[in-house]
């Protein structure tokens, strides 16, 4: 079985070289503190907080991780929410659906809640009148569970700046009060980077954050030596610099680095015996397999984008708004390439890390490299 693990949330031991971190959050967690956990996408965050919370748990801790990217409506944040917090602190699914019913009320009273609407709560709007009294008692809920249950409950909300997106005032603030009042609650706020500006203060100081971890990069020679450890588990061996090579092209992204390594062993199943020439054959494999999703991300692009991204590709993500940099790149004005920048960022094309802008996928980059310049 392909031991290399990419795309979705990865846990247990498939889930490495984190150690540190993981500590770090439950430390923070543990002492009643409020984290904000900024990363790149691809870089292991949603796992990184669900391992911290399988950890918690085993210790005793009620955890609740709620995804928040999917969540598109005040009467849907309650409902998942409301979800997760009941499945944690009731396992009894029967008991667990009668307290989701008697904590959120829907349109038409006689609606029953079984199970299956329990682990999908749906669109289903609650009462209007309801909407401001429901939100205060959801909020508060994690609080009274954590008191009945003598425990601490952990709260992490991934992709959170959803909340902020959503359209209800009663939903900020009661949030702003429950994480202001709620002592026997710790929460970790998720999402992609965000600068060292005025938003970050903003938001460290709506949601009380009391620490901001920023994830970065795993060494590369600790994560050198996993990803070869997993060939040589089953029975693969290494020409000397494929590992290099391969977390070259991977730009060091544990995601894409895994995908590259997943392909690998795939390819060469019946030999075992990987060649430093393969890690490019590989590359182009799965930059083939993903070429209509590349062409369909490009043609949807301004030709501003476009040349941006083609000058970041082949120049490099770094001084990228000197005269320089617009000269050889071809992107024309200083103040176009600005606006060029920020909107590629907001599609979650490019990422700036450490005064450098980066793919976030970097395959992306070879495509373009490959297919277009």
């Amino acid at each position: 079985m392909n031991p290399f693990i990419y795309g979705g949330v990865v846990k247990g031991r498939d889930f490495t070289n984190r150690e540190r971190e993981i500590k770090e959050l439950e430390t923070y967690l543990m002492s009643g503190r409020n984290v904000l956990l900024l990363s790149p996408r691809k870089y292991g965050k949603s796992s990184l907080v669900m391992n911290t919370l399988d950890k918690m748990r085993r210790k005793g801790s009620l955890c609740a991780y709620i995804n928040l990217s999917r969540v598109t409506s005040v009467h849907r944040f309650l409902g998942v929410y409301l979800r997760e917090v009941i499945l944690e602190a009731e396992k009894n699914k029967e008991k667990a659906a009668l307290l989701f019913k008697r904590m959120l009320p829907r349109t038409h009273a006689d609606v029953e809640i079984d199970l299956d609407n329990l682990l999908d709560p749906g669109d289903k709007d609650i009462e209007e009148d309801r909407i401001q009294q429901a939100v205060q008692e959801v909020m508060a809920f994690p609080q009274k569970m954590a008191l009945k249950k003598r425990k601490n409950f952990i709260i992490a909300f991934d992709e959170f700046q959803v909340i902020e997106e959503l359209d209800g005032e009663s939903l900020l603030q009661s949030f702003k009060c429950s994480v202001e009042k709620n002592n026997k609650v710790s929460y970790v706020f998720s999402r992609r980077n965000l600068g060292d500006g005025s938003e970050l203060g903003r938001i460290c100081d709506r949601y009380h954050i009391h620490k901001v971890l920023r994830l970065k990069k795993i060494p590369r020679a600790r994560l050198a030596l996993y990803l070869s450890q997993r060939f040589e588990q089953t029975g693969y061996r290494l020409e000397q610099g494929v590992m290099d090579e391969v977390l070259k092209k991977a730009n060091d992204y544990p995601y894409n680095a895994q995908f590259l390594c997943h392909e690998l062993w795939e390819r060469k199943n019946e030999k075992k015996n990987i060649r430093k020439n393969d890690v490019n054959l590989a590359l182009q494999d799965i930059i083939k397999r993903q070429s209509p999703f590349y062409s369909s991300l490009w043609e949807n692009l301004t030709s501003r984008q476009r040349n941006t991204l083609r000058a970041v590709a082949r120049l490099g993500g770094e001084q990228i708004y000197s005269k320089e940099f617009a000269r050889a790149g071809g992107v024309g004005s200083i103040a176009s390439l600005q606006t060029s920048i920020q909107l590629l960022q907001k599609k979650n094309i490019l990422n700036r890390t450490n005064k450098r802008y980066e793919f976030e996928d970097v395959f992306f980059r070879e495509w373009i490299l490959t297919e277009i310049n």
